[in-house]
């Protein structure tokens, strides 16, 4: 194949914003990758894991990354975040991998004893989202996180209530193409319908339906037919 100088605009048509941008992505993921780290853990545990320098990874005994057929990891990359990236599986613990999924500088994912997390292909989350699985969290393919969202599958402390103990976990189910605004909450037994929206600020505290739009503390319907795009 021959390449021909041009003006610029036909180039563009050929290598269009998206292009650009991914191949922006790429250098910026070659430029700050850790290789010895990224070997290591692609070999461990057979897919392909590209680990950002400076992100802390902790593995307890037992535990495992589980990458499905053509299943990719990014962890620590993207963006400016002064934070590194916090992956955490504690012993027997399990993270299920399909497609390919990025957790960006700055978040934080943790998983303890026993418990499995589970992302789809082409979810991401971003600049300081955490995720606490206690016991099971399952979030879709092409899920946005947004920044400093939280999902957390157990209160933490146990609670009671006229003497009587209240389950302190519960499983969380997180639909396909959901987006999850900045600063939401995703609390314990949740289940958020198929391409719903979790706005800003918002607490999700019970069930969402597909395709509907969730606002406030707690948080309330506000509307059931929206749609998304990137």
């Amino acid at each position: 194949m021959t390449l021909t100088p041009t003006n610029g605009r036909r180039a563009a048509g050929r290598f269009g914003p998206l292009s650009r941008a991914r191949i922006a992505a790429a250098r910026r993921i070659l430029t700050h990758v850790g290789i010895v780290r990224s070997i290591h853990y692609s070999l461990r545990f057979g897919g392909l894991i590209l680990v950002a320098r400076g992100t802390v990874v902790m593995l307890g005994h037992g535990s495992c990354l589980e990458l499905g057929r053509r299943a990719a990891l990014l962890i620590g990359f993207e963006h400016l975040t002064p934070v590194p990236a916090v992956l955490h599986l504690e012993r027997g613990a399990r993270m299920r991998i399909d497609g390919v999924v990025q957790l960006m500088r700055g978040t934080h994912v943790f998983a303890a004893e026993g418990a499995l997390l589970a992302f789809g292909d082409r979810t991401y989350l971003n600049d300081r989202a955490k995720i606490t699985c206690e016991h099971q969290i399952t979030i879709g393919a092409r899920c946005a996180i947004g920044w400093d969202a939280q999902i957390l599958d157990t209160d933490v402390h146990r609670i009671v209530v006229d003497g009587t103990y209240r389950e302190r976990t519960a499983p969380i189910t997180i639909g396909d193409n959901v987006w999850i605004g900045a600063s939401a909450f995703v609390l314990k037994g949740v289940t958020i319908g198929e391409g719903s929206v979790l706005a800003a600020g918002a607490v999700a505290t019970r069930d969402v339906a597909a395709c509907s739009l969730v606002a406030g503390n707690p948080g309330r319907l506000v509307r059931s037919d929206v749609s998304w795009s990137v």
